[in-house]
């Protein structure tokens, strides 16, 4: 699968397993976040809302905004404002490569401890996934560019054998027109 497939299959885990009110799959793209899997509607802020996110998780990969620490309140403002209940990161390589964001249920806001590890697991097999998707891709590119390579190579021996054989006839017309 390639990594937007393995963001919507934690969606669905997520959305099904969890009866979430709404939820976010976001991937890195360059220097920033895209959505790439959304359900219940619900998009949270763009701009650089996944990085205050990412500050908020720190070096902790799931956070429940019920339960989080006074040291980050500024923006666990942000996070209650854009309604996200769970905010999980997708590392690979120890790198995040996405964010999960995860809004209430109704009657239900907070995520038991089952739930909790539940979501830490799916997303950790979801990084896994999309960590194997981003070295396929770099092993393809690889093998596209080894395989341009060798394609440059042959043409260049090809060409370098034909510019040899005309500068040998040359070379014979000029003696043969010098013995004239």
């Amino acid at each position: 699968h390639d990594e937007d497939r393995v963001a919507e299959m934690l969606g669905e885990v997520i959305a099904g397993g969890l009866a979430a009110e709404w939820g976010c799959v976001l991937l890195t793209r360059g220097a920033g976040f895209s959505p790439v899997y959304v359900f219940g509607g619900h998009v949270p802020p763009s701009g650089d809302f996944a990085e205050e996110v990412l500050q908020a998780l720190g070096r902790e990969q799931l956070l429940h905004v019920a339960e989080a620490c006074e040291g980050v309140a500024p923006v666990m403002a942000s996070l209650e404002t854009a309604g996200v209940v769970v905010a999980a990161k997708i590392e690979g390589a120890g790198a995040p490569v996405g964010l999960l964001l995860i809004g209430g249920r109704r009657g239900a806001p907070l995520y038991t401890e089952p739930e909790l590890h539940f979501i830490e697991m799916a997303v950790r097999q979801a990084a896994i996934g999309i960590r194997n998707t981003r070295l396929s891709d770099g092993l393809v590119e690889a093998e596209r560019q080894a395989t341009a390579g060798r394609v440059a190579l042959s043409l260049a021996h090809d060409l370098g054998k034909e510019l040899d054989w005309l500068r040998r006839l040359v070379l014979q017309e000029a003696r043969h027109q010098v013995d004239l």
